[in-house]
């Protein structure tokens, strides 16, 4: 058995009795290719902290309906704010984790 080239990027896999020359395979990453996910809710965080109280409570308000949504609907979400969540954690220092475990 062997690779023949059909066109450019399209190759096919033959009984080695095919009269068409064999070619290699080029190397290609395998897999998906790695997208960082973006919270929809961050475009409201700038006006969280406006000085316009009408502005920031709205935003606020914005931000937590659109995160609320996202973590019942979007497993990429919760799988960022459970990764977040943990990042958190592990930066904690020795004495913080002692308190929080005990529930002091």
């Amino acid at each position: 058995m062997k690779w023949v080239k059909i066109h450019d990027g399209s190759y096919k896999f033959v009984e080695d009795s095919d009269t068409r020359p064999s070619v290699k395979l080029p190397k290609k990453k395998l897999g998906v290719p790695f997208i960082p996910f973006s919270p929809s809710w961050k475009k409201y965080e700038a006006d969280m902290h406006s000085d316009n109280t009408k502005v920031a409570i709205a935003a606020s308000e914005k931000f937590q309906a659109e995160r609320e949504h996202a973590m019942k609907t979007d497993s990429r979400a919760r799988n960022w704010e459970e990764g977040r969540k943990q990042s958190w954690q592990n930066d904690k220092p020795a004495f913080a984790k002692k308190i929080q475990e005990a529930g002091i």
